[in-house]
């Protein structure tokens, strides 16, 4: 005889084989399954929100690097993607410039955690969309830190130079959009100097996180 598909000849937490089976070791199996269901139906609808995520920025990166000016951010992104960067991190990444990307980052309404003081000397009009921008760099990496802190940092606990390129070229593209002149290499300094605040950002972030655990 069985109920609940639970043979009353098999243990339950402990109890001897052919034992009779109280009450309340029949509720601590029924409870337990409650929640194994209620668990696998939590993986499934995660995996289901990764998957349409991951549909939604491949679609995105397809029409961006479609478009001719853009075809040379190519390799850039594919490195990025090969560290499994962070999605929502990549499209806010692509939203100074590309404004389905900025629409479907701006669809999470992401909790600002986070935000990076910035000093620069551009001109207000391309200042204030980049801390803008910034900001809402901080806001996406602080909602995955530990992912997106992976993707800033290399091997040696180093920025990653592929990401830091990448910014400085979203950076220089959006420059070039506003007519505003300013060597690469201010813009080079802008993007490290930004990520290693950030790395360090996120750092704190997860050492506050354990802390509190």
């Amino acid at each position: 005889m069985s109920m609940d598909g639970f043979a009353l000849g098999e243990d339950i937490d402990g109890a001897s084989g052919g034992a009779e089976i109280t009450s309340e070791q029949l509720e601590q199996y029924r409870e337990r399954a409650k929640k194994t269901a209620a668990q696998a139906k939590r993986d499934k609808q995660q995996e289901q929100k990764k998957k349409k995520q991951e549909n939604v920025l491949s679609h995105i990166i397809i029409q961006f690097l479609n478009t001719p000016k853009y075809s040379g951010f190519f390799i850039l992104i594919s490195k990025a993607l090969a560290k499994n960067i962070p999605s929502d991190f990549l499209l806010a990444l692509l939203s100074l410039i590309h404004k389905d990307s900025l629409a479907a980052v701006n669809a999470k309404e992401m909790q600002k955690i986070i935000s990076i003081p910035q000093k620069s000397t551009f001109p207000k009009e391309v200042k204030i969309p980049m801390s803008h921008w910034t900001n809402l760099l901080a806001s996406v990496a602080s909602s995955e830190p530990h992912k997106v802190l992976e993707t800033i940092l290399d091997e040696n606990w180093e920025i990653d130079k592929s990401l830091h390129q990448l910014m400085s070229l979203i950076i220089r593209e959006f420059f070039v959009f506003k007519n505003f002149k300013t060597d690469f290499s201010n813009i080079s300094i802008f993007s490290q100097v930004f990520l290693k605040n950030l790395s360090d950002q996120l750092q704190q972030q997860i050492s506050n996180q354990e802390k509190i655990k």
